[in-house]
C-alpha cells in the first residue's frame, strides 16, 4: 500500500488500495465499486454490469500543510497495513436508516420491535440527521440531539420527550450504528462516546415493619 503526496490549491495525497472488486457497464464505461453496494444495471444507461477486478485509487485533498498531509497519509496507510480501513463514503444518514438498515434487519427482529426502530428513524433521526454524511456523525452531533429532544416542546401535546423514551430513541440508533461498524460503513460508533439520559437512582422502599 503506498501513498504520494502533491501541491496544488492545497495539499493532497493519494493512496492505492490495489486491485478492488466493481462493476464496469461495457456500454457507457462508467465503473461503480461494490464497496458502496452492488446495483442491478448502469444508472446512467441502464445498461446490463460486468463483475471487474480493477486498481482503485483514492484521493484526498484539502490539507493547508504538507505535514497535516503527511500525518492523515500515514493514519490511512496504517489503517489499510492493519485492516481496519474503511473506503471513504458520501453516504447519508437518512439513506442507510432509510434504504439498507431498516430493510436488511426486518426479518431479523419482531414486528413490534421493526414498527419502534421505524418509528424512531422517521420521526426523530432522519429530520436530525438524514443530510449528515454517515461517516462524518459524531458524539457531539448526538448529544446535541439528545438535549433538544428533552428541552424542546413537541408538536404532539406539547410537551418535551421523556428520558426513557430519549433513552430508547438512543438505543435505535445505537444498535443502527454498531451494525454500520459490522458492515464496514463506519470504522467506530459515535454512540459509544454519546450520553443518553441516565436513570433516576430507585427510590429506596418505606419499611413496613411496626414502630
Amino acid at each position: 500500500m503506498r501513498g504520494s503526496i502533491k501541491k496544488r490549491a492545497t495539499w493532497e495525497f493519494t493512496v492505492d488500495l490495489g486491485p478492488q472488486p466493481l462493476q464496469r457497464c461495457p456500454a457507457c464505461k462508467k465503473r461503480y465499486w461494490t464497496s458502496a453496494g452492488r446495483i442491478k444495471r448502469c444508472p446512467k444507461c441502464a445498461g446490463p454490469l460486468e463483475d471487474r477486478l480493477e486498481r482503485r485509487q483514492e484521493h484526498y485533498t484539502g490539507f493547508r500543510t504538507k505535514r497535516g498531509a503527511e500525518a492523515e497519509l500515514a493514519k490511512v496507510v496504517g489503517a489499510l497495513a492493519s485492516g481496519t480501513f474503511i473506503n471513504p463514503s458520501k453516504l447519508y444518514v437518512d439513506e442507510y436508516l432509510r434504504k439498507e438498515w431498516l430493510p436488511a434487519i426486518r426479518a431479523t427482529i419482531r414486528p413490534t420491535t421493526f414498527l419502534s426502530y421505524q418509528g424512531h428513524v422517521e420521526h426523530h433521526l432522519i429530520p436530525e440527521f438524514g443530510r449528515i454524511p454517515l461517516q462524518q456523525l459524531t458524539p457531539a452531533h448526538i448529544n446535541v440531539f439528545y438535549q433538544k429532544l428533552l428541552t424542546e416542546k413537541r408538536r404532539r401535546g406539547n410537551r418535551e420527550l421523556a428520558p426513557g423514551t430519549v433513552r430508547r430513541i438512543h438505543a435505535t440508533l445505537h444498535r443502527a450504528l454498531k451494525d454500520a461498524v459490522r458492515w464496514n460503513k463506519i470504522a467506530r460508533n459515535p454512540a459509544d462516546a454519546a450520553d443518553p439520559p441516565g436513570r433516576p437512582p430507585a427510590q429506596k422502599r418505606r419499611s413496613t415493619s411496626g414502630a
